[in-house]
Parts: C-alpha cells; structure tokens; sequence
C-alpha cells in the first residue's frame, strides 16, 4: 500500500460556520445580522489559517472475522465494529486529514481577548474540518466509482463500540502520517484537534444504513448527514 498525500481548496461558508454551532444562517440574518458579519469576518481569518492535508490509502482485506479485519502487508484493524460495518468489502480505505494548529491556536487568542469572536473562529475551524472530512470521502468514493464498487459510510473512532484509544492508534500506524503535522496523545486524541479519521469499506453490499440512523439525535442534529449540500472543491 502507498499512502497518498493531498493538499486540497477547500470552500468553507458562514453558513457551515453556523450548522457547525448548530443555528441556521436564514434565521440569524433576520434576527442577529451583527452575528452574520462575525461570521463573514471568521471565514476570511481563517481561511488564511488553515493548511488542509489528507493521507488516504487502500489496502486489501484478506480475510474478515467477526473481530476485526486482516489487511495486506500483514496490517491488522481489530474492531467488531468496523468487521460488521464493512462486511463482504474488497478493499478498506482510510483517510486521515487536519487543518493544522493555527487556526486553534489563533481561536484560542482571540477566546482570551474577545470571547464571541474566539467562538465564531473555532466553530469555522470545526466547519473546515467536516468540509475537509467531506473532501476525503469524495475522493474515496471516486475511487470506488473507477472500480465500480459500492463503499460503506465513514466509520470513525470514537463510536460507542470503536473507542479511540483503540481506533486512532490502528490507523496512525498503518497511514505513518508525518509526526510533525499531526500526532497522537496517550489517550488516542488527534493533536491538531481541527482534524479527522475514518475508514470506509469499498466492494461493500449495496444499500447499506447512514451511521446517522443509528445515533439517538438523529432527529435533531444540525450535523446529520445531508445528500444535495457539498462544500468542497478539489
């Protein structure tokens, strides 16, 4: 397997900004125009902080078991729920990605000094993030696509039953990202925290639920998955 490095654009909008706070742009701009503004001003600052980078590789499944997968080159991911998920898949492909640590640090600065302004500069952080985690998944399914396969969803450490203590690791070690970019705490947190992983299985069954269906706010969650809304560009 050969990890592929990406630098993509990405187009992040006040209005990622705010589902990222979990509020409505139509709404504030009737109601806080003020707030609308500030978010215009976040998406500006920060996208003069980011450095978006993506590792993505694929790797064949050997063999797949009720606890985990056997990949090629002797690579192992030991999770019953990414065995269940990606069940009669081909191929797993993983994506690491992170904006870098300047877009936190500065967020953290202007938190210090002005605290709604620091909050309208995380919460564009956290939109580039997803929009960056989007771009990945694009780039997954477009290779999927050249080999006419269906893939599963992102599965993503931090799941009830993929903790990240578990998850991060197994991933890190199969991708080797450069350490000077993006690393791991003890506990399996990604460092710079304006980051992202997941695997996808790719030859899966056709028809395959949203991990949204099976999360209880599936409701009411400002971040729930949606089909017509693409925020990326390659």
């Amino acid at each position: 397997m050969q990890t592929s490095v990406f630098h993509p654009t990405l187009l992040v909008s006040p209005a990622d900004l705010f589902r990222a706070q979990g509020a409505r742009l139509d709404v504030l701009q009737a109601r806080r125009p003020a707030l609308v503004d500030m978010a215009e001003q976040a998406v500006r600052e920060g996208m003069a902080l980011i450095a978006p980078t993506v590792w993505i590789g694929v790797l064949e499944i050997c063999q797949g078991g009720p606890d985990g997968l056997l990949l090629e080159n002797g690579f192992t991911l030991q999770s019953a729920y990414v065995a269940q998920k990606t069940a009669g898949a081909k191929q797993l492909a993983l994506a690491l990605g992170t904006l870098g640590s300047l877009v936190e640090e500065t967020s953290q600065e202007r938190l210090d000094e002005d605290a709604l302004q620091g909050l309208m500069l995380d919460s564009f952080g956290s939109a580039a993030a997803a929009a960056l985690g989007r771009w990945a998944a694009d780039v997954i399914h477009a290779l999927a696509r050249e080999e006419t396969l269906e893939v599963s969803h992102p599965l993503s450490p931090g799941h009830v039953d993929w903790p990240v203590d578990q998850g991060q690791p197994q991933i890190f070690s199969i991708l080797q990202p450069e350490p000077a970019l993006i690393h791991l705490t003890p506990s399996g947190l990604i460092l710079p925290r304006k980051s992202f992983s997941f695997v996808m299985g790719m030859g899966c069954p056709a028809g395959a639920a949203s991990p949204c269906e099976e999360c209880h706010l599936r409701q009411s969650c400002p971040m729930r998955c949606e089909t017509d809304e693409h925020t990326t560009q390659r």
